[in-house]
């Protein structure tokens, strides 16, 4: 087996211990285990310079990631339990070593994290985003639809987004007392409930 001297470790080791160049296919100038080293020591080093150029490629290119990973979703979902089932004590424990509850406290109160987390939430629950909702919430004066109070009464601060159960389809933006009114009040028309009050 043919061996060759890493430049870095100055350690002649054999060529299942280089990389192969993209280009020419030929071992790199490092073996890997130094070429792992360096690459982790210039991310400590460059790490706002790198975090800028990625942030700046991913506005240049919003759609490349999406595209990517729906060309075939369920191997990279199949490739991330397996990496994660392979690899579970060491995330966790990373996981850990990184948690903060001080700073995760102090990032998840800022209001623009709440509110990328709530249209992130409504994405998902209703398929509308933040732009709906504050169009609807214009064409309704700010008020809720039925009591026409300006207090949506819940913690966030958001109007409840009312919508059927059965199919799903979205209606209009409710105060919390409403929303769990008209709830109660389907409920009770179903179990039969509401001929004893008339």
């Amino acid at each position: 087996m043919l061996n060759k001297v890493c430049s870095k470790c100055k350690i002649e080791k054999s060529l299942n211990n280089f990389n192969k160049r993209s280009d020419t296919g030929k071992p790199k100038w490092a073996c890997k285990e130094c070429e792992k080293s360096y690459n982790k020591n210039y991310v400590e080093e460059n790490k706002k310079l790198l975090y800028l150029r990625n942030e700046q490629w991913r506005r240049e290119n919003p759609y490349y990631q999406k595209e990517y990973y729906s060309k075939d979703i369920e191997k990279h979902k199949e490739y991330g339990r397996k990496h994660y089932q392979n690899n579970k004590t060491e995330i966790l424990v990373k996981r850990a070593e990184r948690y903060d509850p001080v700073k995760a406290k102090a990032y998840f109160s800022r209001p623009e994290v709440k509110e990328k987390q709530w249209s992130n939430h409504i994405k998902r629950t209703y398929g509308v985003d933040a732009t709906w909702y504050y169009n609807k919430l214009k064409s309704q004066n700010n008020q809720c639809f039925i009591c026409k109070t300006e207090n949506p009464k819940t913690p966030n601060g958001k109007f409840c987004i009312d919508h059927c159960h059965d199919t799903g389809k979205i209606r209009n933006l409710l105060c919390k007392k409403c929303n769990s009114f008209e709830g109660f009040l389907k409920q009770y028309k179903q179990m039969g409930l509401l001929e004893k009050f008339e």
